[in-house]
């Protein structure tokens, strides 16, 4: 007779967070990720960090690979915390964009944080890729960045602690909305 009354690894987390953003170009990133990841821990909240991927590293890894296990984890998320701060210019950078997108489109939560609450006229303003006369438009809505971003984003903080803070203190993110 076996023993074990338990025989599945029992989950005592309250939801599961992918952490997107730029921050696994630090030269800290598995730090970083790890320092992220224990504040969602203290929290109740398991975080899902890029960095985190099962990925066979006994065969060629190819982007596609880590594409496919991004979304995986994007898929078993409850919610998705972003760091939307510019990156290598005046916005997001274009994989946190596209992971908010996606988890929009799966109908996931996101909650958001940036170290520049500048708006997004203001910093194109400011920056080097100036306007020029093929592309004289800028969005001028008074948003910290494009307004298909913004709008796919239920709040927009400061730090990630207070983005992690806002996203637990909504029903969303447990299945109650």
């Amino acid at each position: 007779m076996d023993s074990c009354l338990f025989k599945k690894e029992i989950d005592f987390y309250k939801a599961k967070a992918y952490l997107a953003g730029p921050d696994v170009f630090r030269a800290d990133a598995i730090e970083y990720g790890n320092k992220l990841k224990n504040i969602c821990i203290q929290n109740g909240i398991k975080g899902l960090y890029p960095l985190d991927n099962e990925i066979n590293l006994k065969r060629n890894v190819n982007h596609r690979d880590i594409f496919l296990s991004n979304i995986k984890m994007i898929t078993e998320c409850d919610f998705v915390i972003a760091n939307i701060s510019p990156f290598r210019g005046y916005s997001v950078d274009a994989t946190t964009a596209y992971e908010v997108g996606v988890a929009f489109a799966m109908g996931k939560p996101v909650f958001a944080y940036s170290s520049d609450r500048t708006s997004l006229v203001n910093r194109v303003k400011r920056s080097p890729y100036l306007i020029d006369s093929d592309y004289p438009v800028i969005e001028s809505f008074n948003l910290i960045d494009s307004l298909m971003l913004v709008n796919s984003i239920e709040s927009i903080s400061s730090s990630f602690e207070e983005a992690l803070f806002r996203a637990m203190n909504t029903g969303a993110i447990y299945g109650e909305d």
